[in-house]
């Protein structure tokens, strides 16, 4: 089962260095409209959302706001939620960090999730921290953080965000 995790992780990164690649070449409009058309089957019309998909494509396109941006920063949402007295919905942060390097494998506990706050799916799940490689973890950390995913996915409002590492509290699986 291993090995098909490790396909879908390389084609996940074929599919980020292409839609690199092709984002660089045509403007934002076109490629949102070829990556919509090519995931859902549909053509984006922007003068007429009708389904939810349409809407937020529509809303990223369009909805230009510092709430938008602060609310996708995966370390910045904290504040704004204890600024609505909200903080207890927020999974808790366990350190945040600019570089991996910096990170003290030694002072977190045995479960914990690894995020960079600038993107989508920049995660690492640690389950038991004693059969980690923190060498490769703390080389993949650093990779992403040197990504613009806002360029690369047409989602600037992630641009906008300084990247960072984060470590969150494991929320157990109830399956297990």
């Amino acid at each position: 089962m291993q090995i098909f995790g490790k396909i879908n992780r390389t084609l996940v990164c074929q599919w980020r260095h292409l839609a690199w690649n092709v984002s660089k070449k045509l403007n934002r409009d076109w490629f949102d409209r070829i990556r919509f058309k090519y995931t859902t089957g549909r053509r984006l019309d922007y003068n007429n959302p009708v389904y939810l998909n349409d809407k937020l494509m529509w809303l990223n396109r369009f909805w230009c706001s510092p709430l938008k941006v602060k609310c996708a920063d995966k370390v910045r949402v904290h504040d704004y939620l204890a600024e609505k007295g909200l903080e207890g919905y927020a999974v808790p942060l366990l350190g945040v960090w600019d570089d991996a390097n910096d990170i003290n494998f030694e002072l977190l506990p045995k479960q914990f999730v690894l995020k960079c706050n600038h993107g989508c799916g920049y995660n690492i799940i640690v389950k038991d921290k004693q059969h980690i490689n923190k060498a490769e973890i703390r080389q993949k950390l650093n990779e992403w953080l040197k990504e613009n995913y806002g360029k690369i996915h047409n989602e600037y409002h992630y641009s906008k965000i300084e990247p960072k590492i984060l470590a969150e509290k494991y929320l157990i699986d109830l399956e297990e």
